[in-house]
């Protein structure tokens, strides 16, 4: 993957990294759903720094008008 096309939310961005990615939404109404959001990666597979686990939840109000 070329490095500027990386999601900076898994792992911090960059390449050379792994992990999972798991969403989910409910509607509360018509218009606004509520989404939570989990990651859990790690970095540096290949490289010989340590690696660095990153663990990250985002909850979302996403309105649609």
């Amino acid at each position: 993957m070329f490095g500027a096309f990386t999601d900076s939310d898994f792992a911090g961005g960059g390449t050379d990294n792994r992990g999972h990615q798991v969403s989910a939404a409910i509607a509360l109404n018509g218009k606004a759903k509520l989404q939570l959001t989990y990651f859990d990666t790690d970095t540096g597979l290949y490289s010989s720094d340590e690696d660095v686990r990153y663990r990250r939840a985002f909850l979302d109000l996403i309105f649609d008008y």
